[in-house]
C-alpha cells in the first residue's frame, strides 16, 4: 500500500500555490526587497533608488563624495539600509503588502493578466522621512 501512495504523490502534479496571486506574476527575485517570492497575495513595487536619495544617511554619503574604500561610507550605509528596511516594514504593515520590489520586476503572466501592483515609492518616502525624525 505505501508504494502505490507513492506512486500516486510522485505522479501528482504539484499543488497550486496557495496565495494564488503569486501564480499570476513573474517575479525577479533578485529585486526583491521584503517578502517571499513564491508566495505572495497583494504586491506592490517601489524605486529604491528614489527612496534612498531621500534618506539622509545616503544623501550625506553623495554630498562627501564616499566611496567603498571610505570606514564613513559603510557606516552611513548601514544607517540607510536600516531605515530603509524599517520604512519597507511599515508601509507593508500599513498597506496589506506582502511582498515588495523593485519597479518593473514584477509582471503579470498568463491568460487573465493581472494590473501592475501598485508604485509606493511615495508612500516609503514618507516612512522613510518620519523613521529618521524618531530616531
Amino acid at each position: 500500500m505505501h508504494s502505490l501512495l507513492l506512486a500516486v504523490l510522485l505522479l501528482s502534479p504539484p499543488l497550486a500555490n496557495e496565495s494564488g496571486t503569486g501564480d499570476s506574476y513573474k517575479v525577479d527575485r533578485n529585486k526583491v526587497y521584503y517578502g517571499n517570492p513564491d508566495s505572495f497575495k497583494k504586491p506592490a513595487t517601489i524605486d529604491r533608488d528614489k527612496v534612498f536619495a531621500k534618506i539622509s544617511y545616503y544623501a550625506q554619503i553623495l554630498k562627501e563624495g564616499l566611496t567603498r574604500k571610505d570606514a564613513r561610507y559603510w557606516t552611513l550605509l548601514k544607517k540607510a539600509n536600516k531605515v530603509f528596511s524599517k520604512a519597507l516594514g511599515k508601509v507593508a504593515t500599513d498597506g496589506g503588502y506582502d511582498l515588495i520590489a523593485e519597479s518593473g520586476s514584477i509582471k503579470a503572466k498568463g491568460k487573465k493578466k493581472k494590473k501592475a501592483p501598485p508604485d509606493i515609492t511615495k508612500a516609503a518616502i514618507k516612512a522613510a522621512k518620519k523613521i529618521e525624525e524618531e530616531s
